[in-house]
Protein backbone atom coordinates (compact mmCIF):
# COMPACT_ATOMS: atom_id res chain seq x y z
CA UNK A 1 0.00 0.00 0.00
CA UNK A 2 1.29 3.67 -0.46
CA UNK A 3 2.12 6.04 2.09
CA UNK A 4 -1.08 7.58 1.95
CA UNK A 5 -3.22 5.09 3.52
CA UNK A 6 -3.62 5.21 7.51
CA UNK A 7 -3.18 1.67 7.97
CA UNK A 8 -0.64 -0.78 6.15
CA UNK A 9 -3.50 -3.65 5.56
CA UNK A 10 -7.05 -3.74 4.85
CA UNK A 11 -7.24 -7.05 7.24
CA UNK A 12 -9.63 -6.51 9.71
CA UNK A 13 -10.33 -2.92 8.98
CA UNK A 14 -13.86 -3.29 8.71
CA UNK A 15 -14.44 -4.30 12.01
CA UNK A 16 -12.26 -1.97 13.45
CA UNK A 17 -14.51 0.51 11.97
CA UNK A 18 -17.84 -0.97 13.39
CA UNK A 19 -16.18 -1.35 16.87
CA UNK A 20 -15.65 2.13 17.04
CA UNK A 21 -19.32 3.00 15.65
CA UNK A 22 -20.67 0.67 18.54
CA UNK A 23 -18.25 2.37 20.83
CA UNK A 24 -19.64 5.99 19.81
CA UNK A 25 -22.93 5.05 20.54
CA UNK A 26 -24.03 2.51 23.59
CA UNK A 27 -27.81 1.98 21.82
CA UNK A 28 -25.65 0.15 19.49
CA UNK A 29 -24.52 -3.69 19.31
CA UNK A 30 -22.42 -5.70 16.39
CA UNK A 31 -22.60 -9.17 15.99
CA UNK A 32 -18.72 -9.30 14.76
CA UNK A 33 -19.10 -12.97 12.90
CA UNK A 34 -21.45 -11.36 10.37
CA UNK A 35 -20.17 -7.56 10.45
CA UNK A 36 -23.81 -6.49 11.38
CA UNK A 37 -24.42 -2.97 13.40
CA UNK A 38 -27.74 -3.45 15.41
CA UNK A 39 -30.39 -0.95 17.52
CA UNK A 40 -30.15 -2.81 20.66
CA UNK A 41 -33.11 -0.99 22.31
CA UNK A 42 -35.31 -1.39 18.79
CA UNK A 43 -38.66 -1.71 19.26
CA UNK A 44 -40.60 -4.82 17.93
CA UNK A 45 -43.46 -3.22 17.89
CA UNK A 46 -42.54 -0.67 14.65
CA UNK A 47 -41.12 -1.25 11.24
CA UNK A 48 -37.26 -2.76 11.02
CA UNK A 49 -35.53 -0.28 8.75
CA UNK A 50 -31.93 -2.60 7.20
CA UNK A 51 -30.32 -1.86 4.81
CA UNK A 52 -26.18 -2.16 4.05
CA UNK A 53 -23.24 -2.18 1.36
CA UNK A 54 -19.88 -2.36 0.88
CA UNK A 55 -17.24 -1.32 3.35
CA UNK A 56 -15.33 2.13 2.63
CA UNK A 57 -18.18 4.38 2.27
CA UNK A 58 -18.60 5.20 6.74
CA UNK A 59 -20.60 6.53 8.12
CA UNK A 60 -22.68 4.82 5.46
CA UNK A 61 -24.93 2.21 6.77
CA UNK A 62 -23.52 1.45 9.97
CA UNK A 63 -23.32 5.38 10.41
CA UNK A 64 -27.24 5.32 9.93
CA UNK A 65 -28.22 2.54 12.22
CA UNK A 66 -29.49 4.02 15.37
CA UNK A 67 -33.08 5.51 16.79
CA UNK A 68 -35.51 6.80 14.47
CA UNK A 69 -32.98 5.49 11.63
CA UNK A 70 -32.28 2.15 10.51
CA UNK A 71 -32.80 -0.40 12.82
CA UNK A 72 -30.20 -2.58 11.39
CA UNK A 73 -26.92 -2.36 9.00
CA UNK A 74 -25.04 -5.05 7.17
CA UNK A 75 -21.30 -4.51 5.98
CA UNK A 76 -19.61 -6.21 3.67
CA UNK A 77 -15.92 -6.26 2.42
CA UNK A 78 -14.86 -3.29 1.43
CA UNK A 79 -16.34 -1.82 -1.69
CA UNK A 80 -18.31 -5.58 -1.80
CA UNK A 81 -21.82 -6.15 -1.01
CA UNK A 82 -22.89 -8.48 1.93
CA UNK A 83 -23.91 -11.59 1.80
CA UNK A 84 -26.94 -13.45 2.31
CA UNK A 85 -25.95 -14.45 5.34
CA UNK A 86 -25.09 -11.05 6.62
CA UNK A 87 -28.45 -9.65 5.15
CA UNK A 88 -30.59 -12.54 7.42
CA UNK A 89 -28.24 -12.24 10.25
CA UNK A 90 -29.60 -8.17 10.26
CA UNK A 91 -33.17 -8.79 9.79
CA UNK A 92 -32.70 -11.50 12.80
CA UNK A 93 -31.16 -8.85 14.83
CA UNK A 94 -34.08 -6.66 14.57
CA UNK A 95 -37.51 -8.85 14.64
CA UNK A 96 -40.49 -6.73 13.79
CA UNK A 97 -44.18 -7.58 15.04
CA UNK A 98 -44.68 -4.49 12.41
CA UNK A 99 -42.57 -6.36 9.34
CA UNK A 100 -39.60 -5.27 7.62
CA UNK A 101 -38.30 -3.09 4.88
CA UNK A 102 -34.83 -3.69 2.97
CA UNK A 103 -33.34 -0.73 1.77
CA UNK A 104 -31.58 -1.55 -1.29
CA UNK A 105 -28.74 0.90 -2.61
CA UNK A 106 -28.53 2.38 -6.33
CA UNK A 107 -25.32 0.11 -6.47
CA UNK A 108 -25.53 -2.49 -9.33
CA UNK A 109 -23.52 -5.30 -7.27
CA UNK A 110 -26.81 -5.12 -5.03
CA UNK A 111 -28.81 -6.42 -7.51
CA UNK A 112 -29.15 -9.37 -9.65
CA UNK A 113 -27.39 -11.07 -11.71
CA UNK A 114 -24.25 -9.83 -9.88
CA UNK A 115 -25.30 -10.13 -6.34
CA UNK A 116 -28.79 -11.37 -5.04
CA UNK A 117 -27.71 -11.43 -1.70
CA UNK A 118 -31.00 -9.09 -0.55
CA UNK A 119 -33.74 -10.84 -2.55
CA UNK A 120 -32.47 -14.36 -1.28
CA UNK A 121 -32.41 -13.44 1.92
CA UNK A 122 -36.19 -12.17 2.01
CA UNK A 123 -36.99 -15.17 -0.54
CA UNK A 124 -35.89 -17.19 2.46
CA UNK A 125 -37.64 -15.16 5.47
CA UNK A 126 -40.31 -15.50 3.54
CA UNK A 127 -40.59 -19.23 2.74
CA UNK A 128 -40.02 -19.81 6.55
CA UNK A 129 -42.47 -17.81 7.72
CA UNK A 130 -44.97 -18.45 5.26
Amino acid sequence: MSRKHLFDTTDGLVLKGLRGVVAYNPSLSLIESTRVVYDSTHDRSKVSIISGGGAGHEPAWSGYTGRNLLAASASGDIFASPSTKQVLSAIEAVPSDKGTILCVGNYTGNHPPRSPFYGVASSMLLTQYS
